[in-house]
């Protein structure tokens, strides 16, 4: 079995966090196994009536999940009662103990849950291929964590179940999502080069007869430098897999075979999202029943975190429960006021009831009490200086407002005496801004809210400014512009003050020229932000109008695009496509239909034409066609059977899992993305497209080449949409190609 090598700090004990707030962590020394068998069996889990504690580690978590192959697995390992089948008559457990309190163990809980993330990144590889996703089995969940406590620190091999083996050597930055896709693109880029011609055809003639798990093994044997560099990318693609475990361990142990027999599999297999499940409801259980070994820190699901805001002068506040804390729970702070002040009052923003009293024994020293919310919350204790006889005072200024009134509750105050603000809008206003300025213009810090705020008094003269602003409902009107439409976010319900989104959707070959916003009231334009598809601005105190303008990508015609005479009957020399089916028309990319006199702009193009097309791009080199007939819709001698044998050889084009070529086939949109995308060498994609309402459609195989197709203006959108799954028309393909590089 190869094992996985990164490098992790400290990991801690049950800290609280769900399985999906682990996500992302940053691995550091860790070891983690995928393994893949190829068989599946789905059946509801008899879970144990008995929960089990955090020293139980997985072995606890597979009892109560009703595998108990799994928990024996993992028991037997930690008893040292499994051999190793090099006979050196030495057991596992004797190389090594690793209790599952161990944050470097992978039977630790913690590290079971980071586990999970190797799984779901080979899913989302394996459908990137056009795979099935591999489901859950916990047996070889116990296996992978057995190789992984007890592996080596160099790649190692074992035949556990003729099982998958993955393995990657991550830098201390790397997560174990970022280190397995490294894995996956060095060792494909590796097969599909030159320097495994070789081996590459010698496996698909052998995978063909014997099946993919059969050419793996005689792989190893045949070609086994190829085997060393590819196989783990092999494995990840194999087809005849169904299931999976795997693993998380920090630190190497050192033994030079991983090869054991561990008897038979579990009886259940699980999707990863369900053994997420799963795992995260024993977790729970687990802290209710074993609460010594969690985290003090927390937090609990549903706590809340409670923080404090030390005063800027005149006394602390010391927290000494912890900083999270359930909704309901009484909870309490310590204020201990310097002398020369006093504790004027606590600020808790959103609880109802806040109490405190003067400890006996320590004069000045305050708890505060109150009832923790369904929210985090913040204590602000309000310390002002002990008046003193004869103390200097300054000047307190209100600034005159419109459409409210606005008072304080003293018109000077010494320096660090807290004056409070009352704002009262009038009916249909409400309060936009409150700031405090002092004699040199520096702005004052300020607090509270809803019409009732405060400040504390600086060394000097202050002015207090509240504006007030409409609380009626506000519109923003625009008439539809001509070659692109429009959507503003929020488009109803509008009030002054509101953060407003514009959507701007351009049509085919055509961009955004102008936007501008205004204000009806005062006539002044409204600044606006962002660039490209997407503007914002900041509601005023009135309606507005929108006007957006479009214009042709090809010159400066605002209204009319540039025409394009093409030799196709059924072109329009003014269509959107027409600039590019001349293009691909002129530089021999793409032909007529029948006769030649058509080109058919709206008919679906076919994963042959599309072959045919990246040929041609290509310069039509030299190919064996003959390649083509292990594809059973594909005949050589055919007019697409160079670009087919093309295709598949560069790795461009591989074919289905049932082993054609889908001749006929359509293309969609995202396939089409994905396929130039790799031929651009897979460079990240900077575009956003969660500005397009049907983005979350994206299939998880195209996102990052829909990215990078947006980003270069590759795929400006359909009608407002990204129509991703949507069959590509041959008038698409060409404006795609043109954009691409024309």
């Amino acid at each position: 079995m190869t094992l996985w090598f990164l490098k992790k700090g400290r990991w801690f004990h049950m800290s609280g966090r769900t399985l999906t707030q682990r996500r992302g962590g940053i691995l550091a020394g860790v070891v983690a196994v995928l393994m893949a068998l190829a068989f599946l069996v789905t059946a509801t889990p008899a879970r144990a009536a008995t929960v089990g504690t955090y020293a139980d580690g997985s072995a606890g978590f597979f009892e109560w999940l009703g595998e108990t192959d799994a928990a024996n697995k993992v028991r037997d390992a930690l008893n040292g009662t499994v051999r190793n089948e090099k006979n050196t008559g030495k057991n596992i457990g004797s190389y090594q103990t690793i209790s599952p309190t161990s944050d470097k163990s992978a039977f630790n809980l913690d590290n079971m849950c980071d586990s999970l993330e190797i799984m779901e990144k080979c899913n989302s590889l394996r459908v990137q291929n056009g795979l099935t996703v591999l489901y859950v089995d916990p047996s070889l969940m116990a296996i992978s964590q057995i190789l992984a406590n007890y592996s080596a620190s160099t790649k190692q091999h074992a035949s556990v179940f003729k099982v998958g083996e993955n393995f990657t050597a991550g830098s201390y930055d790397f997560t174990v999502s970022e280190s397995f896709n490294a894995l996956y693109n060095e060792e494909k880029s590796y097969w599909e080069s030159s320097a495994c011609n070789a081996a590459r055809n010698w496996f698909n003639s052998y995978k063909a007869a014997h099946g993919f798990n059969d050419a793996l093994n005689e792989l190893s044997n045949t070609y086994p430098t190829e085997f060393k560099n590819a196989g783990h990318y092999l494995n990840i693609i194999n087809p005849e897999y169904k299931t999976t475990g795997s693993a998380c361990a920090v630190g190497s142990y050192y033994i030079q075979e991983q090869s054991f027999d561990f008897g038979a599999r579990g009886k259940n297999t699980y999707t990863v999202a369900r053994f997420e499940e799963l795992l995260d409801q024993y977790l729970d259980l687990v802290r209710e029943n074993d609460p010594g070994h969690l985290d003090p820190s927390g937090p609990f699901p549903g706590d809340h975190k409670l923080s404090i805001q030390q005063p800027s002068a005149g006394g602390s506040v010391s927290n000494y429960i912890g900083e999270y804390h359930s909704p309901g729970e009484d909870v309490w702070v310590e204020v201990a006021v310097h002398p020369g002040y006093v504790l004027d009052y606590v600020i808790v923003e959103g609880v109802n009831l806040v109490t405190w009293s003067e400890y006996a024994n320590e004069p000045g020293t305050y708890a505060v009490y109150f009832t923790m919310p369904d929210n985090d919350v913040t204590v602000r204790p309000v310390i002002i200086k002990e008046s003193v006889p004869g103390e200097e005072q300054y000047n307190v200024s209100v600034a005159s407002a419109s459409h409210g009134r606005v008072s304080v509750d003293c018109s000077k105050a010494g320096y660090g005496w807290l004056v409070n603000v009352t704002a009262t809008p009038d009916a249909g206003y409400k309060v936009g801004s409150f700031t405090v300025t002092d004699a040199s213009g520096k702005s004052v810090p300020t607090g509270g809210k809803d019409g009732e705020m405060y400040f504390l008094m600086p060394e000097s003269d202050v002015t207090v400014k509240v504006t007030f602003v409409l609380d009626a409902e506000l519109s923003i009107t625009y008439d539809k512009p001509a070659h692109g439409r429009v959507t503003v976010d929020p488009s109803s319900g509008v009030k002054a003050g509101d953060y407003v989104t514009v959507a701007l959707w351009p049509d085919n070959l055509y961009i955004v020229k102008s936007v501008k916003v205004t204000n009806l009231s005062t006539g002044a334009s409204v600044a606006l932000s962002g660039s490209g598809a997407t503007r914002f601005f900041t509601m005023p105190d009135a309606s507005v109008k929108l006007e957006v303008t479009f214009g042709s990508m090809f010159g400066d015609d605002d209204e009319e695009p540039e025409v394009f005479p093409t030799k196709f009957t059924d072109v329009a020399s003014d269509a959107w496509y027409a600039k590019a089916v001349k293009w691909v028309s002129d530089e021999g990319i793409m032909n007529g239909q029948g006769d030649g006199t058509k080109f058919e702009p709206q008919k679906g193009l076919q994963r042959c034409e599309m072959a045919k097309l990246l040929y041609n791009m290509a310069g039509e080199p030299s190919v064996n066609q003959s390649v083509v007939t292990r594809f059973p819709d594909c005949t050589a001698g055919t007019w697409y059977a160079p670009a087919v044998a093309w295709a598949y050889q560069n790795g461009i084009m591989t074919g289905y899992q049932n082993g054609s070529f889908g001749t006929s086939s359509g293309v969609t949109r995202e396939e089409f993305a994905t396929i130039l995308w790799r031929m651009e060498g897979e460079p990240s994609g900077s575009g956003n497209v969660w500005k397009f309402p049907d983005s979350p459609k994206i299939s998880p195989f195209a996102l990052e080449a829909m990215k990078w197709a947006v980003g270069k203006e590759i795929i400006t959108g359909d009608n407002g949409n990204l129509s991703s799954g949507k069959a590509l028309s041959r008038a698409e393909a060409a404006t795609m190609l043109m954009r691409w590089k024309g």
